[in-house]
């Protein structure tokens, strides 16, 4: 399907959320991600990636949050020059990271930096439905200043502890089921950066954690 280029948006230091308005109604289920093609010469990774959907299914734009390192690659580039009425691409949505249909399934978010994206798309569309659910948010960064959306997620109530990874250091997943609390019964939605996000899964395994309880989101280390 294409979409037009509506405008662009820094969040924070490095992290810019791009919004676009779809030819038509765009279906998709808050939390899943997409193929977003952005014509241009490309490099060699080329000039399509995999990103999650920021926005919430009835928000009239769709939104792509990106990381953008000071080195980054021909993709990015051309993110950061699109103008208003640019066109691109974008394929179905698809993954399974989404709530589940069980309403009383107590959630928790365990979230890595730029994994809030998912987040905000759930939470959002939870919050506009009025589908108040039991929620938990770990949201670990490296400062302050890259935690995103926190009156979203104040507003909708949830439980909600950031983690300031520069001032707590990486934490141990005895120390993320400490913040957890007692998992029996709980949903762990694990999302993040690849390095950080699929270890945490495997580890939280080896700690009783059954893998029925974790839906994991890992974002490839796109530059």
């Amino acid at each position: 399907m294409q979409i037009v280029f509506h405008h662009s948006q820094q969040l924070a230091r490095g992290i810019y959320a791009f919004w676009f308005m779809p030819e038509h109604p765009y279906r998709f289920i808050a939390g899943q991600y997409a193929q977003l093609r952005v014509p241009h010469m490309a490099d060699s990774r080329g000039d399509t990636r995999w990103l999650t959907l920021f926005n919430a299914p009835s928000e009239p734009l769709l939104s792509f949050t990106v990381k953008i390192p000071p080195r980054h690659s021909s993709y990015k580039r051309a993110l950061l020059a699109l103008r208003p009425g640019d066109t691109a691409t974008l394929s179905e949505a698809i993954g399974d990271f989404v709530a589940p249909k069980d309403r009383t399934i107590p959630i928790v978010f365990v979230v890595g930096g730029i994994g809030i994206a998912p987040v905000r798309s759930i939470v959002a569309d939870l919050h506009q439905r009025r589908d108040k659910r039991p929620l938990t948010l770990l949201y670990f960064v490296g400062s302050r200043a890259e935690l995103l959306q926190e009156p979203l997620f104040s507003d909708y109530g949830l439980i909600y502890k950031p983690i300031i990874t520069k001032q707590e250091g990486r934490l141990t997943p005895q120390e993320v089921l400490q913040l957890v609390g007692d998992p029996a019964g709980k949903l762990l939605f694990i999302s993040g950066p690849q390095p950080l996000a699929e270890p945490l899964w495997h580890d939280l395994q080896t700690q009783g954690v059954s893998r029925d309880q974790l839906v994991l989101d890992y974002f490839p280390g796109y530059s």
